[in-house]
């Protein structure tokens, strides 16, 4: 192991001469921590690699990564000059800032400098020596110290604390107590500074004794003196507090002994408890001389509303077409509006002190009803019969009584509404309704006869329709039948002929009437007798043609893609002459002289108003110069004849093998 000053460590192989670098990367904290590499350890167990800048690196050379060791670990400075392992397996490690040790069981640092006896804080970089005895040689600027490390031993000591001075405003106070072993102080309010001295009860080295503190109440956490030995606390608000201190010795070993001392800081006397409550009644006080004042204030504001309002009501209920009348206990009345004259024909000074009972009801059922509802529910409502002069009218009566906190009836109210002219309205309006129930039964009556026949002359077209349907099928099986009879017939005859060519023209036509057979067979065994699915129909038009025509040694294969294509029988029957006479060509001619395999492709789908049929092989392609319209082709030219009939546009290209495309125009019933 090399350490170079800029280039990482060199690792070299004594045996094959092979190097290899171990440098720092930034992007990786398990890396060399720097490059200026100036020390290296190897101890019993793992290598150690010293570094000018970045502290230390332990090496685990199972995953070659770092573990780094720096002045934030503890470490007394980032330049390690020299590191030895002692007897106990601790690392030594001299620096610019003295010396530290590290022990391995718990990682932890230990430092010394000059007050330890160290020639100085500062070391040379590779003065450093092991001796044989196990004593430690390390030099720097000033000499070298020679020591065993076995014999050296830290200050476990842990200190008690005191208390050595309480200040005010700076000056030491003397107080009837010693500080040092006081447990409380008290403090005016105006005592705005105030301050504590403390030392640790060690005197090794007590410039490093440290201390922390906290002043529970006033401060959140503790608090490190970083070497002062007091603190200083301002504006305290009135309350308790409680002064924690604990320190340490000068090798860092804390003491166990917490000191407290509680701190009392007095309020004045115009915020004591007492003051406060005399506080709380003068605002008890003042809060109830407004509260009284204002639910004055609110009680005259609600008296003048209520008075203007129910000066309102008074107006609005002379305005009012309804009659209102308002009694005493005793049921005489007390007010009457306008409206009473035009109601019941007097006047409110007539009426004043009248029964209102008597008022109101003629008839004595109706007065009795009146003040059974009134006992029981508080209230009556309903109609009335009565006279105005000798005039009989209709009056709708709203009666109510009015009753105290104890349920005592103090004064009766009554809304009076004359609702003669409505009555008559509702009686014609009930004679309208009755009238038109009976328009409505005789039309309903009439419109269920019509239904009725309706029902009766569909069941008839039902019937006829599923009569046609039957003879539709016949027909269709009739056809098929007879057409593969005449497939029968040409197969015989193709037979028994002698000549190749007169029997292959027989096959070519029976096949063609096979094509037209299929169709009538599918629209004999469909629900739906005026169109055939031409996916079914052309694999099974397709599949036959192959088992006809078969090729010596070429397997063919079909490819047929078909998207939601139906046609009637007009249309079917050439479309389906058209493929068996493309299809038969390719078997015949496509594959002649070839071995292996063969795909023959048949596309069917709409594009738009346009059916658009494609037929094609990967064959030997059409010949060279192949013009339809030359062609002396059967096949060929009953092709162009039935696009022709379909009012359809033939094309044809030869780039890979045969290729065909029919496109005609759809049907308007098949638009979507």
């Amino acid at each position: 192991w090399i350490a170079t000053d800029g280039g990482g460590v060199v690792i070299l192989d004594p045996e094959t001469g092979n190097t290899r670098s171990l440098v720092h990367n930034p992007d990786d904290v398990h890396s060399l921590s720097s490059d200026n590499v100036i020390s290296i350890l190897r101890t019993s167990t793992e290598m150690w690699i010293g570094t000018r800048d970045r502290g230390m690196n332990r090496f685990d050379a199972e995953t070659e990564s770092f573990t780094r060791y720096t002045k934030a670990d503890g470490l007394g400075s980032d330049a390690v000059y020299g590191m030895l392992e002692d007897e106990q397996g601790r690392i030594w490690i001299s620096g610019g800032k003295g010396m530290s040790v590290l022990g391995m069981r718990d990682e932890q640092f230990t430092k010394y400098d000059s007050s330890h006896g160290l020639q100085s804080d500062d070391f040379n970089s590779g003065a450093y020596l092991k001796l044989s005895d196990g004593s430690f040689l390390f030099g720097g600027s000033n000499g070298f110290n020679a020591f065993d490390p076995a014999r050296i031993r830290g200050n476990d000591y842990a200190p008690p604390v005191r208390i050595t001075a309480f200040t005010k405003f700076n000056e030491v106070q003397s107080l009837a107590e010693s500080i040092t072993t006081a447990r409380q102080v008290e403090l005016d309010y105006n005592d705005f500074v105030i301050g504590f001295a403390f030392a640790a009860m060690d005197f090794t080295a007590p410039e490093k004794n440290q201390f922390r503190y906290m002043l529970e109440g006033f401060d959140r956490n503790w608090i490190e003196s970083n070497g002062a030995r007091q603190v200083t606390y301002t504006n305290l608000d009135a309350g308790t507090y409680t002064f924690k201190l604990v320190g340490s010795n000068n090798d860092g070993v804390w003491g166990d002994e917490e000191l407290s001392l509680t701190v009392v800081v007095n309020p004045p006397l115009w915020a004591t408890w007492w003051a406060y409550l005399c506080y709380l009644l003068v605002v008890v006080a003042a809060l109830y001389q407004v509260q009284k004042a204002n639910e004055q204030r609110l009680r005259r504001e609600a008296e003048k509303r209520y008075s203007e309002r129910l000066q309102l009501y008074i107006e609005s209920l002379e305005e009012a077409t309804d009659c209102v009348l308002i009694a005493d206990a005793n049921k005489s009345l007390m007010y009457a509006n306008n409206a009473i004259q035009q109601i019941l024909g007097l006047t409110p000074g007539q009426a004043e002190g009248k029964s209102i009972m008597s008022l109101l009801f003629s008839d004595p059922t109706d007065a009795s009803q009146a003040r059974a509802g009134l006992q029981t529910e508080g209230r009556w409502h309903g109609e009335v019969r009565s006279r105005k002069g000798l005039e009989p009218i209709t009056m709708e009566v709203t009666i109510a009584a009015v009753r105290d906190e104890n349920e005592n009836e103090t004064a009766y109210v009554s809304i009076t509404r004359d609702v003669t002219d409505r009555k008559k309205t509702e009686s014609e309006l009930e004679n309208h309704r009755r009238n038109l129930e009976f328009l409505v039964a005789e039309r309903t009556k009439a419109l269920e006869r019509e239904i009725a026949e309706n029902k009766a002359v569909q069941r008839e077209l039902a019937n006829s329709l599923q009569e046609k349907e039957l003879l539709l099928k016949e027909v269709h099986h009739r056809v098929k039948n007879n057409m593969q009879v005449i497939s029968s017939l040409l197969n015989i005859q193709a037979e028994t002929v002698g000549n190749d060519l007169f029997a292959s023209l027989l096959g070519e036509s029976q096949q063609r009437i096979k094509s037209m057979s299929l169709i009538h067979e599918n629209l004999y065994q469909s629900d739906n007798l005026l169109e055939i699915d031409f996916e079914d129909y052309i694999n099974m038009l397709a599949n036959s043609l192959c088992r006809f025509y078969q090729v010596p040694g070429v397997s063919i294969g079909l490819d047929v893609d078909v998207q939601d294509v139906a046609l009637d029988i007009e249309t079917a029957v050439p479309c389906g002459l058209i493929i068996n006479e493309l299809v038969s060509n390719s078997l015949k001619h496509a594959f002649r002289g070839r071995q292996g395999s063969g795909t023959i492709f048949i596309r069917f789908h709409h594009e738009g108003c346009r059916y658009v049929l494609e037929i094609g092989d990967d064959g030997n392609g059409l010949p060279e110069g192949f013009e339809l319209s030359t062609s002396a082709s059967m096949g060929m030219e009953i092709v162009s004849i039935l696009t022709q009939q379909l009012d359809g546009r033939l094309r044809f290209n030869s780039d890979e093998g045969a290729r065909f495309e029919i496109s005609f125009p759809r049907k308007e019933k098949h638009v979507q």
